[in-house]
């Protein structure tokens, strides 16, 4: 049996909750960070393999859900192979990584267009 054949298959075992608008599905997320000044991260960049039969036509500055946390896609979704799977880009949302950062207590360097700050 082809990967293709059933996609849900292959997400099932690793796959987290997905949902964009009233489309729900299974997706990995990856999380790529880029280490700049020392040992603080500056930029964390998101990846979100899931179907393209689901989430391939989301658009720029579309809001997702991915387990349960809120993000923004950051550009098209990017095909995979044969069509089966898409790459989506994704940036978390700063609601979504202040919670995260009053859970762990971890210091991150924000930026937004018009102002950096180190969050704690």
């Amino acid at each position: 049996m082809a990967i293709s054949d059933d996609a849900t298959l292959f997400l099932a075992d690793f796959g987290v909750s997905v949902t964009a608008g009233a489309v729900s599905g299974l997706g990995i997320l990856d999380q790529n960070s880029e280490m700049l000044l020392g040992d603080q991260v500056v930029s964390v960049d998101y990846a979100l393999t899931c179907q393209a039969s689901l989430f391939g036509t989301l658009d720029y500055g579309s809001s997702i859900t991915v387990a349960g946390n809120s993000y923004e896609v950051r550009h098209q979704p990017m095909l995979q192979d044969d069509g089966t799977f898409c790459v989506v880009p994704l940036a978390l949302v700063i609601e979504a990584l202040n919670a995260l950062l009053l859970e762990t207590g971890d210091e991150f360097l924000l930026e937004t267009d018009d102002t950096m700050l180190l969050e704690a």
